[in-house]
């Protein structure tokens, strides 16, 4: 489960931590699940580097707004998959690139927490499609490389519907 906080004032907070810590007491962020709270303040919006202990190891760096990732970040899930890029309401939303732990690679528009608009993804294997994404699948105009198996060096240039060739 994601925790979340919201950062009033971060050199406040990193001030009271410091001052716990000097006194052998359990820090606010020890209390909350947090490692630590760094960076400043911007005034309406958290600037701040969280670094959560999630349950399975993921961490958060970027910015918040009332209390979730809104802006830009980097969140590391726990099998070593990293998106960074851009947040809305604690999705990601706008451009961003996806790392997954397999090697495959997605740089690309994001939009309510999925793939939407225009992108490139580039699988382990070499295979590569560039083009349109709806609903985090592929959609509408694009281009298969493909990098192994029987069609290698092949292209596709066309339409896809539901992740498919049409």
């Amino acid at each position: 489960q994601t925790r979340h906080i919201t950062v009033r004032c971060v050199s406040k907070s990193a001030l009271a931590i410091q001052k716990a810590r000097k006194k052998g007491k359990k820090t606010p962020t020890a209390r909350m699940g947090l490692r630590s709270i760094l960076c400043c303040c911007c005034p309406g919006k958290a600037r701040a580097a969280i670094v959560p202990d999630w349950p399975d190891g993921a961490c958060y760096q970027g910015d918040f707004r009332d209390g979730v990732r809104d802006g830009q970040g980097t969140f590391r899930w726990a099998d070593g998959s990293e998106y960074t890029g851009g947040y809305r309401r604690d999705q990601r939303n706008g451009s961003g690139t996806m790392k997954f732990a397999n090697g495959d690679v997605y740089e690309g528009e994001w939009r309510d927490d999925l793939r939407e608009g225009r992108g490139t993804m580039t699988w382990a294997n070499g295979d590569r499609y560039e083009g349109d994404y709806f609903n985090d699948r592929r959609g509408g105009h694009g281009v298969m490389t493909y990098g192994e198996g029987p069609l290698k060096g092949n292209k596709y240039v066309g339409q896809f519907a539901q992740d498919r060739r049409e």
